[in-house]
């Protein structure tokens, strides 16, 4: 009987145990998310509305509540295809304009990028850059270096 009894109350302890362990969870408290000030939000819709019409992966940009987004620039960033090394966002506008006139901040020079191969067309991994233009009158076409 006494062996008995130890099995019964081992039984009980682990019961006991068991049951304890078994409660429910008390549901979380949701995370409260920082809502963004109208002003950005209607920055982000620009954003996003641009990028569905002109952007090359526009079926690949994920799907992101611009109600929550505070920083514009890091939800540009956000909505990027992985496999794109070239998309940018500025928040300089007289620079932006400019540009689109031709009008560039420049040392006077134009750069052509390749990358090399071998032989048998392989790409080895490494890059080159060329000064493909020197503008007139500018920094570059008054280095020693240009024999313009």
């Amino acid at each position: 009987m006494n062996s008995y009894f130890k099995y019964l109350l081992f039984f009980f302890l682990f019961s006991g145990f068991f049951i304890a362990g078994c409660h429910k969870d008390e549901p979380e408290e949701e995370i409260t998310k920082k809502e963004a000030s109208a002003t950005t939000q209607k920055i982000n819709g620009f954003i996003k509305e641009v990028m569905k019409d002109l952007y090359l992966w526009y079926d690949k940009m994920p799907t992101i509540d611009i109600k929550y987004e505070t920083d514009s620039k890091a939800y540009f960033y956000k909505l990027l295809y992985s496999d794109d090394k070239w998309s940018y966002i500025t928040d300089d506008a007289a620079s932006f304009v400019n540009s689109l006139q031709g009008i560039e901040k420049t040392y006077g020079y134009s750069l052509a990028f390749g990358r090399f191969t071998n032989a048998s067309g392989g790409f080895t991994g490494n890059y080159f850059a060329i000064v493909e233009y020197v503008y007139p009158n500018t920094p570059a076409s008054k280095s020693w270096f240009y024999k313009g």
